[in-house]
């Protein structure tokens, strides 16, 4: 049927979006779009390149040049689903050992549950192997992983530069690889866009994720969506307990990107942007 074989299109592509660094044009998630039914979701709503994601995230003019993203993605929302959290367990076809049974491979049979409606209210769950293909490293991996990188800043511990006690003494080398790791240097991936196309559907129930990097929303997933559990860079504040005060995302990043460190226009204690570190 058509249908089987838009299927196998999905989970090819998202097979492929698991080893090769360079599935992440428009014609990719079209064609995982369309796998899915979701072939309204045209092509220049997908980025290309890095001029392509700017918007919110965007290097300041004062370091760089990027045209503004899409319009389309930046605005569009997805509808807040008004249903309890709780999860779902699909029925078994009779004489299925498991969910995986009769699929070529879990990816295909996920696809399948989706296509066919079985599941309607869907929980995602990522880590740093969503945002690898993007160029942002991992935290762990043996060599390629930022705690692996990170000799330059001469730490007495790599965790430390995620560390508030460390910051508050010794700020430089947070902000140094910030400006490295900074939202709108990287455009998302295929696994972005999916999680963004569950949302169009009204399927996609909450995106829990571990990153920091806010490519989810560079994709267009809604904030009310969103469940960024280590923080992101999305907002920043003063560290200081007795003050809090929030600063504008523009200014924080300005001050990143001219090399200065951002304190507080109130109390003048350091500004951080609102990425969780070990001891808070």
């Amino acid at each position: 049927m058509a249908g089987d074989a838009n299927l196998d299109e999905l989970a090819k592509q998202l097979d492929q979006s698991l080893s090769l660094g360079n599935q992440h044009t428009s014609t990719t998630v079209t064609a995982a779009a369309a796998a899915v039914g979701l072939e309204d979701v045209s092509d220049s709503s997908v980025p290309e390149k890095r001029s392509d994601v700017e918007s919110l995230y965007s290097v300041p003019s004062a370091v760089g040049s990027l045209t503004s993203i899409d319009e389309d993605i930046t605005n569009r929302t997805a509808t807040v689903l008004q249903v309890p959290l709780t999860a779902y367990m699909p029925e078994l076809p009779k004489k299925a050992a498991s969910l995986f049974a009769a699929a070529a491979s879990p990816v295909h049979h996920i696809a399948h549950m989706i296509k066919s409606g079985a599941v309607k209210r869907i929980i995602v769950m990522a880590g740093a192997g969503i945002s690898t293909d993007a160029g942002i490293p991992d935290f762990r991996s043996p060599g390629t992983g930022l705690y692996a990188n990170l000799q330059q800043y001469r730490l007495p511990y790599p965790e430390a530069i995620f560390t508030i006690d460390y910051f508050r003494r010794k700020p430089k080398p947070f902000f140094v690889l910030a400006k490295e790791l900074y939202p709108g240097q990287f455009i998302p991936t295929i696994s972005h866009f999916f999680v963004k196309l569950l949302a169009q559907k009204n399927l996609l129930l909450r995106h829990y994720t571990q990153n920091i990097d806010c490519l989810e929303r560079v994709a267009g997933v809604d904030s009310s969506l969103i469940v960024e559990a280590h923080g992101s860079f999305h907002s920043a504040h003063c560290i200081s307990t007795k003050c809090r005060k929030e600063h504008a995302q523009d200014w924080v990043k300005e001050q990143i990107f001219g090399d200065k460190i951002p304190h507080c226009i109130q109390c003048k204690s350091l500004v951080k942007p609102d990425i969780t570190f070990f001891g808070e």
